[in-house]
């Protein structure tokens, strides 16, 4: 019965380990505005706004609306800097544009982390073996003692 225990504990702890990994991205489209009856595009909760402007970029986060957090890069016109998650891309206005929407875009997936590496899994579970055999003898010779 002990062998069997020590088996299963041996089997356990050399199954590669897994576990969800999540993370957020940015997706920047870029716009030039204009009139509002034209905005046909509607953003989920947690995306950003920037507006640009030859002096200073504004940044505006969606919660239940759009809320002014600040400026972006640096501080401006008396107001702090934005606070954007490390994962935000740089925001670069290409030509022709002054406004961009950064959307949050989130992917889950299961990292595959073998531990240990597949190579020298073999060499484990063949020395984890040869020590329990020695081990269930010493077991035995002491048995035997008493």
């Amino acid at each position: 019965m002990r062998m069997f225990f020590m088996v299963a504990v041996l089997v356990l702890l050399t199954v590669p380990a897994e576990a969800d990994l999540i993370t957020t991205s940015y997706d920047v489209q870029y716009y030039l505005r204009g009139d509002i009856s034209q905005s046909h595009i509607f953003y989920g909760p947690g995306s950003y706004e920037f507006l640009w402007t030859p002096n200073y970029v504004t940044v505006y986060l969606l919660a239940a609306n759009w809320e002014f957090i600040g400026m972006y890069g640096a501080p401006a016109l008396g107001y702090p800097q934005a606070i954007l998650p490390d994962s935000m891309p740089v925001i670069a206005f290409p030509a022709g544009t002054d406004a961009g929407i950064a959307v949050p875009i989130t992917i889950v997936g299961t990292p595959r982390v073998a531990v240990p590496e597949p190579s020298s899994l073999a060499w484990l579970i063949g020395g984890g073996l040869v020590g329990l055999l020695g081990l269930s003898r010493v077991m035995k010779r002491r048995a035997g003692r008493s």
